[in-house]
């Protein structure tokens, strides 16, 4: 007697069995632009912020009936910057064909068709948010747009404000000057994140501390390799005896788990705060932020837009308009690699 079997069904008979949600494979967080301060909104592209600081503490006595000498006269102007960035035009574009979107069903949720074009530019909004974190992040340079072509305006990321008195600025118009910059001990340049030590983050936050002269509390943006680091600060110790390994737990021995997941270090300077981001320049292991301390100026804040159908299909982009806007370079700091 004949039969069928399900291995002969052939596949232009067979009702195909699919999803009717795509399964998302990288999350897509983006924490700096999220906690960063929003400045008013900016009314030119070069943005600018004064600093000052404060002359160092002086004993001098007076004698009693003593008046002003002309010497005691003194100008503070002196102690006064002005800090100066510029704004970035961000932008992504999509555009479905008539027939993709007309034919193109793509599983829609619930069923009925899919809008090809809408689902593309919500897409399109999710990384264009990523462009905005990958770029405040950055170590790139700012940049000033002139004449009829070449480049386009550009702002300095975060990492890129990141340098010490004696390093050099390409867009010098925007150089803060030496004095107010990020403290040379704020710095470690080491070529991968699993060379960085107890020590350098010591003295990250000693630096800044002795430049700004207080405790700091800060977020460290970095990758999982220098996350990991932190968590093998804990892991092992040292003794007279190298015959038996020594091995630390920050639990109870009753517990019955291993823990070895280092999320905040405290230090005699400060807090830090790790976060892992996944969205950093190749040659950043980590940037120390003081969030109190950095802004971005929305010039427009992120829109959507269709573009003329001149019968092809759909076509449309979403944008913005920011600067990101380092108020102290003394408050920060970075792990990276300078070659």
């Amino acid at each position: 007697m004949a039969e069928l079997l399900d291995h002969q069904i052939g596949a232009d008979f067979r009702v195909r069995d699919v999803s009717k949600t795509f399964t998302v494979v990288q999350a897509r967080d983006y924490p700096f632009t999220a906690m960063a301060k929003k400045r008013p909104v900016p009314n030119s592209s070069l943005i600018e912020w004064p600093l000052k600081t404060f002359n160092a503490p002086q004993n001098s006595p007076l004698r009693d009936a003593t008046d002003v000498q002309s010497g005691e006269l003194q100008n503070n102007q002196s102690n006064k910057t002005m800090l100066k960035g510029r704004i970035q035009w961000a932008r992504r574009a999509v555009k479905v064909g008539k027939i993709a979107q007309t034919l193109g069903n793509q599983y829609p949720e619930g069923g009925g068709k899919t809008n090809n074009y809408a689902e593309n530019l919500a897409d399109a909004l999710v990384e264009l948010k990523g462009d905005m974190e990958y770029i405040c992040l950055g170590s790139q340079e700012s940049d000033e747009q002139t004449g009829t072509s070449g480049t386009a305006y550009a702002t300095r990321g975060l990492a890129g404000w990141c340098v010490a008195s004696g390093g050099s600025f390409a867009d010098t118009a925007t150089a803060p000057a030496s004095g107010y910059r990020t403290a040379a001990g704020a710095i470690v340049d080491i070529e991968t994140a699993d060379l960085f030590t107890e020590a350098n983050i010591r003295a990250m936050c000693k630096a800044v501390r002795d430049k700004r002269k207080r405790n700091g509390n800060w977020k460290l943006f970095c990758t999982s390799t220098l996350k990991q680091v932190f968590s093998d600060f804990t892991l092992t110790g040292t003794q007279s005896d190298t015959a038996l390994p020594l091995r630390r737990f920050n639990q109870a021995g009753d517990a019955g788990k291993i823990t070895l997941d280092v999320q905040i270090y405290v230090g005699d300077f400060g807090t830090v705060t790790l976060i892992v981001h996944d969205w950093l320049y190749t040659k950043i292991h980590g940037l120390m932020v003081d969030m109190d301390m950095a802004s971005i100026g929305m010039a427009q804040n992120v829109q959507t837009a269709k573009l003329p159908n001149n019968g092809g299909g759909e076509s449309g982009y979403c944008d913005t308009i920011f600067a990101l806007c380092c108020d102290n370079p003394a408050a920060h700091g970075k792990v990276y690699d300078a070659d």
